[in-house]
């Protein structure tokens, strides 16, 4: 009797043990089960933090700024006159151009621009345009410019506002759409002034460019002090420093400095013919300083 009273204190002890280890171990894994559930918890919060500066981001980047604005144009309340021309305004509309002249303009209207502007700059190159630029007319701009996006492809924008929509500053900013198109092309991420320089972008497109504040007529009268009281002696070395686009478009100077850009393009064109120029773009495509292709 004693010893079967000895054996059930002992199994009650262990059964108590266990029961105690047991509760322990509950506990235990509550704890930690609360502390992951705190940690998960906290990853919610960053991430939900992250995903909501990243939505802002893309709304205000895609609503707010001009690139952003041009690379959602698809989405957007456009009539897509014809392949990568993209129109903010149903047809037919009245517009005023550049110099106050109210113009009434339809699908054929802008196509027929297009077209012109185009022919212009192949032409020019020798042949078919390697680029297919998306042309945005939308006053959400009141300018024109070309946005080069170099990412895993290349995407090439030309905004311009309807009063600026004519074949001369079409043809400008195609020009450097096929620029920057052949520099580019197939160099991801990379920025078309690490291979050629604003000045000789500008000037190349002011090529193209047939208005009178851009002839060599105006760079004659602008660059000869015998003709005008104005006019400033340039030389070459006034290229040299005006990379930077604050420099470059300072309103003060801007017209001269188109001007430069187009005469001196233009004359090293002129002696070397435009197989040089295809030269020129390939190699520094291809990795060859500019600078030392340029004055060979």
């Amino acid at each position: 009797m004693t010893d079967l009273w000895i054996r059930v204190r002992v199994n009650l002890f262990s059964a108590l043990l266990a029961l105690s280890k047991g509760v322990e171990s509950f506990y235990i894994m509550r704890e930690n089960y609360i502390k992951v559930k705190k940690k998960i918890k906290k990853w919610h919060i960053v991430i939900f933090g992250i995903i909501s500066l990243l939505i802002v981001a893309g709304v205000v980047f895609f609503q707010f700024t001009p690139i952003g604005y041009c690379m959602s144009v698809k989405y957007r309340n456009f009539t897509e006159v014809e392949h990568n021309i993209y129109v903010d305004k149903p047809f037919p509309y009245v517009t005023v151009n550049g110099h106050g002249d109210l113009l009434n303009i339809d699908d054929n209207g802008i196509t027929t621009i297009v077209k012109e502007a185009r022919n212009r700059v192949s032409d020019f190159f020798g042949g078919k345009l390697q680029s297919d630029p998306v042309i945005i007319i939308s006053d959400y701009m009141d300018f024109h410019i070309t946005y080069t996006v170099s990412l895993h492809k290349l995407f090439i924008y030309i905004a311009i506002s309807h009063k600026y929509l004519n074949v001369d500053i079409l043809a400008h900013e195609i020009t450097h759409a096929e620029l920057h198109y052949r520099v580019l092309n197939g160099k991801p991420f990379r920025s078309e002034r690490a291979f050629i320089p604003l000045w000789f972008d500008e000037g190349l497109a002011s090529i193209n460019d047939y208005r009178k504040v851009m002839s060599e007529e105006t760079w004659e009268l602008k660059s000869d002090t015998t003709k005008a009281k104005d006019a400033t002696k340039f030389t070459r070395a006034d290229l040299y420093g005006k990379y930077s686009d604050d420099e470059f478009f300072n309103a003060l100077i801007i017209n001269e400095n188109f001007l430069l850009c187009r005469h001196e393009v233009k004359k090293w064109i002129d002696k070397n013919g435009i197989n040089a120029l295809l030269r020129l773009i390939d190699g520094v495509r291809n990795g060859k300083d500019f600078e030392t292709l340029y004055n060979e």
